[in-house]
């Protein structure tokens, strides 16, 4: 839980524009802050520092997952989780986050650094119906099976080695 995380646009957020629950898990530099709003702010739940299992099972079991970035993103394994349980996300429209979260598809697209475009998204998600947040659900674990998984992994690394060698 850092800045670069976007940990303050995502507080903000449930605090000023959205009555949705939020659980955080995690920790970080920023923990006092996210304690604080916790204990100020009904809808934000904080769980600390998790295992592994428990994270896996929370990210099984939740609408979406929330990745409100304001730096740009390697390949954020927690995406690919998220992706691989069939849980949507909401990510910021910045980099990689951009190119993997398909707005409407796969999750939804969020301003980066901006609380109040965060807090409309998130309505908007919770107002999706059943059928429209299965849809979002099965794409998740159709690009997943189709772009992200070890045996997809390998074979585009060998590809790569390949080209390589092909050009040598």
């Amino acid at each position: 839980m850092s800045q670069e995380k976007g940990v303050e646009s995502l507080l903000e957020a449930f605090k000023t524009y959205s009555q949705q629950r939020l659980v955080i898990y995690g920790d970080g530099p920023l923990r006092a802050a996210v304690e604080l709003a916790s204990k100020q702010h009904h809808n934000i739940i904080y769980k600390g520092f998790q295992p592994k299992e428990v994270l896996a099972s929370a990210l099984a079991s939740c609408q979406a997952l929330i990745v409100p970035s304001i730096c740009l993103e390697g390949m954020p394994m927690t995406l690919l989780e998220a992706y691989a349980l069939g849980t949507p996300v909401l990510a910021s429209n910045l980099g990689v986050l951009s190119e993997i979260v398909i707005n409407g598809k796969t999750g939804l697209h969020v301003e980066a650094n901006n609380p109040k475009d965060l807090g409309e998204k998130v309505k908007q998600f919770a107002l999706l119906d059943k059928e429209e947040k299965q849809f979002m659900s099965d794409n998740c674990l159709k690009e997943y099976e189709e772009k992200y998984t070890l045996d997809k992994n390998v074979q585009q690394l060998i590809q790569v080695y390949k080209e390589i060698i092909a050009s040598a």
